[in-house]
C-alpha cells in the first residue's frame, strides 16, 4: 500500500525539544548520524525554522559537509511579521528568505512557510504578493502556512499562492481527520503535510508520571493507552501508520538517532489492526489544554 512520504522535522538540532525529551540537546555527532541515517533510509526532506534556535545553521553545516544529495528539499518557515508595518512588507520576507537561505546553504526553500498563519489577517494578499516575489527569483519554491486547527487551515487556503498548509494530527488530535471542512482543502488543490505526530512525545509518556504542563492530559492518555492495550500495540507501534492513513500528503516526523529514524520508516508500513481507527474515532475529542502543546506552559 502507498504511503505518504516521511519529512524528518529538526526541532531537536535547537535545543532540548520535546515533552518527552531526555537526552537535552543533541552533539554534533549525533546530529550527524541521525540525518545521515535519515538519507539512508530514503528520507529526502527535512523541515525546519529559524524559531528552531540553531536548527538551520547546524542543518547547513550537515548539508556543507555531507555535499549534494539527489531529490533533497530543505523547507524552512517565516517568523512572525505581524508587526511589520506594511510598506517594509517585502523587504522583511526578502531578508528572512535570504537568512534562512545564507545559514542553510541552499538555494531554494521549498516549501516555506508562514510560522504564523495569523501573519495574513494582518497582511492579507501584500504576504502572498511578497512570498511570490521571493517565489519568482527561485529563492523558494511552494509556499504554505503552519496552523493549528481546520479553521485556520481552510481561511489560509483561500489565499491565492497557498499550496502547502502543515497541521497537527495524532491519536490524540484527531480534529482535522474529522472535520468535513478538510475537503476544501483538497478542492482548492492544497498539499496537507501532518505534523506533532506523538505530540513532542507525549503519547509515549506514562500517564501516571506526565510533567506539569501536560497533566491535564493524563485522563485523555489513560483511555487511548487502553483502547491500545486492547488491541496488543502501543503508541510508538501505530502513531505513524495511523496518521499515514489520515489522507495527508506527507508526515513530519521528529528523531533524535539513527534508531529512531529507522523505526519511524519502518513504522508506516505497518497496517493498523483491524477495528482500532474505529474505536479511536469513537474516543471523546480531548480538550484543547490537552493536544495544543502552546497551552502546555500555562500556569495551573
Amino acid at each position: 500500500m502507498s504511503r505518504p512520504p516521511l519529512i524528518l522535522g529538526t526541532a531537536q538540532l535547537g535545543d532540548a525539544y520535546g515533552i518527552a525529551n531526555q537526552r537535552g540537546a543533541l552533539g554534533d555527532a549525533d546530529v550527524a548520524a541521525m540525518l545521515d541515517a535519515a538519507v539512508e533510509a530514503g528520507i529526502r526532506a527535512f523541515d525546519t525554522a529559524p524559531a528552531y534556535g540553531a536548527s538551520e545553521a547546524r542543518l547547513g553545516q550537515w548539508l556543507r559537509r555531507r555535499g549534494a544529495v539527489d531529490g533533497l528539499r530543505i523547507g524552512s518557515k517565516l517568523p512572525t511579521v505581524a508587526a511589520v508595518p506594511a510598506v517594509d512588507l517585502a523587504v522583511a520576507v526578502r531578508d528572512a528568505v535570504e537568512a534562512s537561505r545564507s545559514r542553510l546553504g541552499v538555494d531554494t526553500l521549498d516549501p516555506f512557510l508562514l510560522h504564523d498563519a495569523g501573519d495574513l489577517r494582518v497582511h492579507g494578499a501584500a504576504l502572498l504578493d511578497a512570498l511570490c516575489a521571493q517565489r519568482e527569483h527561485g529563492a523558494i519554491g511552494r509556499i504554505g502556512a503552519s496552523v493549528y486547527d481546520v479553521e485556520t487551515a481552510v481561511a489560509a487556503a483561500e489565499f491565492a499562492g497557498v499550496a502547502v498548509l502543515q497541521h497537527p494530527v495524532s491519536l490524540l488530535d484527531r480534529r482535522m481527520i474529522a472535520d468535513p471542512r478538510r475537503q476544501l482543502l483538497r478542492i482548492a488543490g492544497v498539499e496537507v503535510h501532518a505534523r506533532s505526530v506523538f505530540l513532542q512525545g507525549l503519547l509515549l509518556l506514562d500517564p501516571e508520571h506526565l510533567p506539569a504542563p501536560a497533566a491535564p492530559a493524563r485522563p485523555a492518555l489513560r483511555e487511548l493507552q487502553a483502547v491500545l492495550a486492547s488491541f496488543g500495540v502501543g503508541a510508538a507501534d501505530v502513531a505513524l501508520a495511523f496518521v499515514c492513513g489520515a489522507g495527508v500528503d506527507a508526515v513530519v516526523f521528529g528523531a533524535e538517532t539513527p534508531e529512531q529514524v529507522w523505526s519511524a520508516v519502518d513504522a508506516v508500513m505497518r497496517p493498523l489492526p483491524g477495528g482500532l481507527q474505529r474505536r479511536l474515532a469513537a474516543l471523546a475529542p480531548p480538550r484543547l489544554e490537552v493536544i495544543d502543546p502552546r497551552r502546555w506552559v500555562v500556569d495551573r
